[in-house]
């Protein structure tokens, strides 16, 4: 087991023990996955050994600006782009290698909810066969397959009869999205990968969305990997919360004492950049310098360091390890941050 596995597994307990409804089995187990991208000539690492495990009944937020990797390991586990190396286990069953044909099976059980929900709607197909439709694949009856899809319509707020016979573009974002909700909850996974599920919605709507994935976790157990950009969205809804810098997660662990107590600079910046919500108010912290660096030739060491003002040589020298100091959460950095300690 890798170092980034055991810190994982030891701010693992604390999650559980805050969290009644999540079981101490893993659902999902991810461990040193790898994703490149490229040809032999021009390659880069989009994730560079990520490790974490997911419990049924909890949500792991995964936060970091665009271009980290997120989505790229979101697509790798659910193996719609394989990984390069590494692990990804369902169940205790292993996927990485399986192929089309013995995913298929799987597919059922890990499904995804998109950041744009029209697009990823087929405008020709009416909303009851749309969601519906991975049963109708999965062998089930078209009676059957409807009979289920106006039952998960329901589940998310929409009647089916006055909405099954209709198409995506008649329909709202938000609209649109409870769509793909159901189509998900349809095949009662046990994981649902969220990726940017809310980007595209008024603030108001996305409310309701997270409202509602909410519900659909506590009611069918779901555990739950959300992608998101925006913090304080991730702080409502996820009980973990993983933060990523090129590739890497630089830090891990229970999404109150990450908000209160960040061990790492890049997310004590991340807290500190998002708005004031008071015009007058002048916002003196410290945003976070210089442009990210390319993943097709990371620096050596730390890969914050370029851009961190705690950096020092050992930063440059030595890769920090993912482990957790007593009582605080799994942390890559050699030198973290105090609790209540600021940049400024």
């Amino acid at each position: 087991m890798t170092t980034a596995n055991t810190a994982d597994t030891a701010e693992g307990s604390d999650a559980s023990e805050a969290a009644d409804t999540v079981t101490t089995v893993p659902v999902l187990e991810v461990e040193d996955v790898r994703v490149d991208y490229g040809t032999r000539g021009s390659r880069f690492t989009a994730v560079s050994g990520v490790s974490f495990a997911l419990h049924a009944g909890e949500t792991l937020g995964v936060v970091g600006e665009s271009g980290c990797g997120k989505s790229s390991l979101g697509r790798a586990v659910l193996q719609l782009t394989p990984p390069t190396s590494g692990s990804v286990r369902l169940g205790g069953r292993e996927l990485t290698g399986l192929g089309r044909r013995g995913m298929r099976p799987v597919r059922r059980r890990m499904q995804v909810v998109l950041q744009d929900p029209v697009s990823s709607l087929n405008p020709r197909r009416r909303i009851i066969d749309i969601v519906g439709e991975g049963l109708v694949v999965g062998g089930a009856s078209k009676g059957e397959a409807r009979r289920r899809a106006a039952e998960v319509l329901r589940e998310v707020g929409m009647d089916p009869d006055a909405v099954g016979h209709r198409h995506p573009h008649e329909f709202s974002g938000g609209q649109c999205q409870r769509v793909a909700i159901a189509r998900a909850m349809a095949m009662r996974p046990q994981v649902l990968v969220c990726d940017e599920p809310v980007a595209s919605l008024d603030v108001s709507v996305q409310a309701q969305v997270l409202n509602l994935l909410a519900d659909m976790k506590a009611e069918h157990h779901l555990a739950m990997l959300f992608i998101s950009h925006d913090l304080s969205v991730v702080t409502t809804i996820c009980d973990r919360v993983a933060v990523m810098y090129l590739g890497t997660v630089v830090e891990i662990g229970p999404t109150e004492e990450i908000h209160r107590r960040p061990a790492h600079p890049y997310t004590r910046i991340l807290l500190d950049s998002v708005p004031v919500p008071d015009p007058e108010t002048v916002d003196d912290r410290p945003g976070i310098q210089g442009e990210l660096p390319s993943p097709g030739n990371p620096p050596s060491g730390c890969r914050f360091r370029t851009r961190c003002p705690r950096a020092q040589q050992l930063c440059a020298d030595v890769v920090p390890p993912l482990a957790a100091p007593a009582g605080r959460t799994a942390v890559a950095c050699h030198f973290p941050l105090e609790p209540g300690e600021t940049l400024g």
